[in-house]
């Protein structure tokens, strides 16, 4: 069949994606290539066929243990939808107990569409609950600017719905519920599939793969012709897909079997802060687990409020230790949030892994 055929060969040139020179070539990070490449057709399906659909809504998880496109955390819940920003939507809710949370509309999603900026948007800080903890947020182009908090504006570019929810520690906080419904339906039921839908879905899905792929590795690939080892703050306002009052610093570590990078900072009091690694592919390693990350709830400083953060592939025996999971060299993102100050100062040193289970040991 020519649509499914079509759909193989554009398959195959996100394939070729692997090959690139700058593609790592460990066997883990080859691996976790294939890998990623099935889990971005995943998202893309879903996007282009299973609830692409703007006039009868549904929103679905954006990224989990398995599956996701990349540039995550395994201290947020991603929700997403597609909308039509031409029509309005209600939003509503049980709230959760996430401490960060950001609703946001976009006029696209990278690697499905040529732009992803953000349109409008309401915090944890704006959303209003009400005593049941229930929230209830308008989208649509016809409000009015006075029509209260909860109501964002669209336009008719809108077309992406994304959710964050931030928490220090998922075992232990409840995620909002949520669901999306159309205020001025068209029809009660979907329309009968037709091949053009599905001929479209393949080809946008398939040329997802690529292009999502290509997006999130540039980001990769920019911080790896930095220094290793190091982490740099990133320049504020250079992304509108950046969720509001957030700031970042960016590294690779790039470390043998008997090294580890320590990494010192003394955080001020913020909302949120925290440190992760990611494979090659922008992947969380440890999605539901916790030794691929710290924050500033689970952090464990010294007496003088410095943090210390080890990295590497075997458990020195100190605290803050994030594990490489296997990987010779990987991300490094330190995430920044909801405050007006400047990320802190890091400094980081490449030391033998036996110098600091010594130390932990007292020998």
């Amino acid at each position: 069949m020519g649509t499914w055929n079509n759909f193989c060969r554009e398959l195959e040139k996100a394939g070729a994606f692997l090959d690139r020179p700058e593609s790592p070539l460990d066997e883990i990070d080859r691996a976790e290539g294939l890998r990623y490449l099935t889990r971005l057709l995943r998202v893309g399906l879903d996007l282009t066929l299973e609830f692409a659909d703007p006039h009868h809504p549904a929103l679905v998880s954006a990224q989990e243990a398995h599956f996701g496109d990349g540039g995550n955390t395994a201290d947020c819940v991603y929700l997403h939808a597609v909308i039509d920003g031409r029509s309005s939507y209600r939003l509503r809710g049980t709230r959760g107990e996430a401490p960060l949370m950001e609703i946001g509309i976009y006029d696209g999603k990278i690697g499905l569409d040529p732009v992803s900026k953000r349109i409008d948007a309401v915090t944890e800080a704006g959303l209003v609950v009400d005593e049941h903890g229930e929230v209830d947020v308008r989208i649509g182009p016809g409000f009015a600017d006075n029509a209260g908090p909860n109501v964002l504006h669209s336009d008719a570019t809108t077309r992406y719905l994304f959710i964050r929810q931030y928490a220090h520690d998922w075992r232990s906080t409840t995620p909002a519920t949520l669901s999306l419904e159309l205020l001025d339906p068209a029809t009660a039921t979907p329309p009968p599939l037709t091949l053009a839908v599905v001929e479209d879905a393949l080809d946008r899905s398939a040329r997802f793969v690529h292009d999502a792929a290509v997006a999130w590795a540039a980001v990769v690939d920019n911080t790896r012709r930095e220094p290793a080892n190091v982490l740099t703050p990133v320049p504020d306002g250079i992304d509108m897909t950046v969720p509001t009052g957030h700031r970042y610093a960016f590294g690779h570590f790039d470390l043998a079997e008997d090294e580890a990078l320590v990494i010192d900072f003394r955080p001020a009091e913020v909302p949120y802060w925290g440190l992760a690694i990611n494979n090659y592919w922008f992947e969380v390693p440890d999605y539901e687990g916790t030794s691929g990350q710290v924050n500033n709830l689970t952090a464990q400083p010294d007496a003088g409020s410095t943090v210390r953060v080890v990295i590497s592939s075997r458990d020195p025996g100190v605290p803050n230790w994030i594990d490489t999971f296997g990987h010779r060299v990987g991300l490094m993102v330190f995430r920044w949030f909801r405050t007006p100050l400047p990320v802190p100062e890091i400094r980081t040193r490449v030391v033998p892994v036996a110098s600091l289970a010594a130390s932990a040991a007292g020998i």
